[in-house]
């Protein structure tokens, strides 16, 4: 997604209600438009993709679409201010203007006034979020939105620009999408040096917890999150310790480079594009045993904004401890967890649909804070390109660590459910500390468009056990909407697995199916006991939606069978069945689980679970809890928790309670925090019947980083940039040397610059400053002539690209000069203009041709050459003899044609 930096400049966060021309901003996006957060697709006549991540949110029946954005894809001249609720320009021709007024609930078009309800217009501080209906209205799209697809099609009955441009050229409307308006294969690619330590990116969280009477606790807790150039590398630091002696510290040094020019000098045309040093949580292939965490080094060349395996992928990140986290996938909500003290969350085996799985974190601290995490995982386009070659090496020592406390490998069940909030410790879903190595290397080729290979090998060992060597090849292949996966593993004994897999969309239902085969000693030393050892598996699990009867939203279902069959003959059965959906702004989701087989030694066991989940916001409170049930053997309610928050203003309140039926205990807590301007300060009390317990907690949090414009440091709401920052400077190059010089050039202020992807403004005079870059996509910036003040200054050069880093400020210069222009005369013998002829001018060093370079001649012979870049060029014009031209700043040109 991009956009020119016209309309960023228009979307720059204000920090008021009211901006300072008068003008009264629009409403923010409710708690409840938030929580229905999608990320869609935009198409064209149902093949044409204009763009395939559009953020939106649902509103009621209806769909909120950022309008900045989405006139830069429909390419309508139509610049929105989130400041004043404003947006004017034109669409299809001039004389078609557009003015919107939200504060007024009014838009003009073409002449014509039509109002609308102002409480409709949303802002997210950036961008305005306009119906999907209204805008359908305005601008005559005939839209439809398919939420089962996650797509809003429209169908215009007018063509647009580009089609008209293509229709006009004999092409067919491509079916990829939107052009950029940059070319980045074109651009130069310039270095980002890092710092051997630079201002870092921080978050805070400092708490004191007072409980009794007995026993008496007095605690007090400390997390921080760091992350900066550190070592000429990226350092991300996350650090957490109490006053009982507790301590948690982890660390990464690495870089990424997403054109892949890491160790090229050694690797060549196959360099890597990121590399990790430090505390790393290794990878591994489904049939091979766990990775694990640990100290190491991972190298890798891959896509990296892909992740997943075939038909499960593994969702992980860093929070605070304490900190709720919310999962869902295409607005349904999946479910939830407590970060426990090593701040780290996991949502592990999470099965995938067929084709786009819209995976988004939501973290939820205790003083009301919240981030979003998305992770877009596309099971039918995981292939390797045609003729590419992907690659990936790690090794970790096990549970050791950059610092002296002991790593543990942080695995968390995905089951669904919410932890118990009232515990978070190391031991909660942790696993044993490990110990040993662990190395893992797998390449992947692209063999055809439609499939993939991929051979690996996995080495482990250790004091406690054996060295093992496994290998592995994967085979992909892909036809239509039908995807097949095939794996074979053996290791240096000789025992092995094999593993076949599907996957498929059917009417809207995708399916996914597996079946895998191990010998009895395949991950198993031979002196252990093989009994409970699984075998063989298979798994089959469908995904659908579905329109409840009497709601207009659809529902989210799906249900999965499994079988294992262990090395003792016996066999165990699971089956799963999840509803998920939407009623007035709350997620709610059912699960119901069922086990049974004969693992038990006197004879078959049978079990039944269910959890019922909500999250979500009801008018103005936000609402999360679960209940959870056991159905067989017997039938008995376990455990009920339900929280209840609401914001007002700078003030967050929240109402806690607890119930557990098997102890027939509870605990209930209320908690209090204000926000001043992002640092934030609570009070939480808690009361726990079991022990006669209560708790009071006093917390600060508070976020940090430097002004990317080096103007000093920022706190709370504006300390935003622990993602990518440049600071652009365009400057009129009057030596033209390709080099700014404070001393003879001139700094162009105010100067308009097209980003792509797109970023945040931040300021914009002598040095355009913009943060929020993406950090693992290559970024391109150019100077936007269309709004450079003097008409006769044009780009020296095409522009520039890079790779961001998070919390590091990347310094470009884009030089401008002042053009000189050519003027030629053809005329015959007799003097008669000379009509249609085509004259070109050639760049001296590569022969180069610039579309606006080449003229053809006017009815008087007349051939005028505007906007040239000073340099050497060639003039070729049939019939005469090319003469050599040398323009200068500012030049007007007439040079005397010699005919051949």
């Amino acid at each position: 997604m991009s956009r020119t930096l016209s309309v960023l400049l228009c979307a720059t966060v204000m920090a008021t209600a009211v901006s300072p021309n008068g003008y009264s901003a629009p409403p923010y996006l409710t708690e409840a438009q938030e929580m229905d957060f999608r990320i869609v697709e935009l198409r064209l006549r149902r093949r044409a993709v204009l763009a395939p991540d559009v953020f939106a949110f649902g509103d009621g029946e209806d769909l909120l679409l950022p309008l900045g954005e989405l006139m830069y894809y429909l390419d309508f001249p139509i610049e929105s201010d989130a400041a004043t609720g404003r947006a004017n320009g034109w669409f299809l021709r001039e004389t078609q203007g557009f003015a919107l007024n939200a504060d007024a609930g009014e838009v003009e078009i073409a002449g014509q006034v039509f109002a609308f309800d102002p409480e409709r217009v949303r802002t997210d501080g950036e961008d305005l979020y306009v119906p999907l209906s209204l805008l359908s209205a305005w601008f005559g799209l005939n839209s439809e939105w398919d939420a089962q697809s996650q797509t809003v099609h429209l169908e215009p009955d007018y063509l647009l620009s580009a089609e008209e441009r293509l229709r006009r050229e004999g092409q067919r409307v491509s079916s990829g999408r939107r052009q950029s308006q940059l070319d980045l294969s074109e651009l130069e690619e310039i270095d980002a040096p890092y710092a051997w330590i630079g201002w870092p990116h921080g978050s805070a969280d400092l708490s004191y917890n007072i409980a009794g009477p007995d026993p008496d606790i007095q605690l007090g807790t400390g997390s921080i999150a760091l992350t900066g150039d550190f070592l000429k590398m990226t350092g991300e630091f996350y650090g957490n310790a109490d006053t009982d002696g507790s301590r948690t510290a982890r660390m990464v040094l690495g870089r990424t480079d997403a054109s892949g020019r890491l160790f090229s000098s050694v690797l060549g045309s196959y360099g890597a594009n990121r590399i990790q040093l430090g505390d790393i949580s290794t990878t591994t292939h489904p049939l091979l045993q766990g990775g694990g965490a640990g100290l190491g080094v991972a190298l890798s060349r891959s896509r990296l904004r892909q992740g997943g395996d075939f038909d499960t992928t593994r969702i992980e990140g860093e929070a605070f401890a304490g900190w709720q986290a919310e999962l869902y996938r295409d607005g349904e909500l999946l479910g939830f967890l407590t970060i426990p003290n090593s701040g780290r969350y996991i949502f592990d085996d999470i099965p995938l649909s067929f084709g786009v799985n819209r995976f988004r974190v939501e973290l939820y601290g205790p003083l009301g804070e919240r981030r979003t995490i998305d992770r877009p995982v596309d099971v039918s386009n995981s292939f390797v390109r045609q003729g590419d070659v992907e690659y990936n090496l790690e090794f970790a020592l096990l549970g050791q660590g950059v610092f002296t406390n002991a790593r543990r490998a942080a695995e968390l069940d995905f089951d669904g459910t919410i932890d118990d909030g009232d515990d978070v410790t190391d031991a909660s879903g942790l696993s044993d500390s490990l110990n040993g190595y662990v190395g893992y290397g797998e390449i992947a080729m692209g063999l055809t468009q439609a499939l993939s290979a991929t051979a690996g090998l996995q080495v482990r060992g250790g004091e406690t056990q054996a060295d093992r060597q496994t290998g592995f090849v994967s085979l992909a292949q892909r036809t239509g909407v039908h995807v097949l996966n095939g794996d074979l593993a053996v290791d240096n004994r000789g025992e092995n697995a094999a593993r076949l897999s599907y996957s498929t969309e059917l009417r809207g239902v995708s399916l996914t199916a597996f079946l895998e085969n191990r010998s009895d000693y395949f991950g198993l030393e031979y002196d252990e006991d093989i009994s409970s050892s699984v075998v063989r598996r298979a798994n089959v699990r469908l995904d659908g939606r579905f329109n409840p009867p009497g709601l207009s939203r659809q529902a989210g279902w799906s249900a999965s069978l499994a079988r294992n069959e262990r090395a003792d003959g016996g066999a165990d059965h699971t089956a799963q069945a999840r509803l998920s959906g939407q009623i007035a702004g709350l997620s709610l989701s059912e699960t119901v689980n069922w086990r049974w087989g004969d693992s038990d030694a006197s004879g078959a066991t049978e079990t039944g679970t269910s959890t019922f989940s909500v999250s979500g916001t009801v008018n103005d409170f936000r609402l999360r809890g679960s209940l959870d049930a056991d159905l067989v053997p017997d039938w008995e309610m376990s455990r009920a928790q339900i929280e209840v928050s609401r914001r007002y203003r700078d003030w967050y309140g929240r109402l806690r309670y607890v119930r557990d039926f098997s102890s027939d205990g509870a605990s209930y807590g209320f908690g209090l925090s204000r926000d001043f301007d992002g640092v934030r300060l609570g009070f939480d009390l808690r009361h726990d019947e079991d022990n006669s317990q209560t708790s009071a907690m006093f917390t600060l949090g508070f976020d940090f980083d430097r002004h990317p414009g080096g103007t000093g440091m920022r706190f709370g709401r504006n300390a935003r940039s622990d993602r990518g920052v440049a600071n652009i400077r365009v400057y009129e190059d009057l030596d033209l040397d390709g080099v700014y010089s404070p001393e003879t050039d001139r700094v162009i202020e105010d100067a308009g610059v097209i980003v792509e992807p797109r970023g945040r403004l931040v300021t914009n005079d002598e040095r355009v400053v913009i943060d929020d870059l993406s950090t693992d996509q290559m970024i391109g910036v150019a100077v936007d002539r269309n709004q450079l003040n003097d008409p006769y200054l044009i780009p020296a050069s095409e522009g520039a690209r890079f790779t961001a880093r998070p919390s590091g400020a990347v310094n470009i210069n884009l030089p401008v000069v002042l053009s000189g222009e050519v003027e030629l005369a053809l005329v015959t013998e007799t003097g008669e203009p000379i009509e249609g002829r085509i004259a070109e001018m050639r760049s001296c060093p590569d022969g180069r041709i610039d579309e606006h370079l080449r003229e053809r001649s006017a009815y008087d012979g007349y051939v005028f050459f505007q906007f040239v870049k000073p340099g050497c060029y060639d003039l070729n014009v049939p019939g005469y003899e090319t003469q050599r031209l040398y323009v200068s700043s500012g030049d007007i040109l007439r040079p005397d044609l010699v005919r051949n």
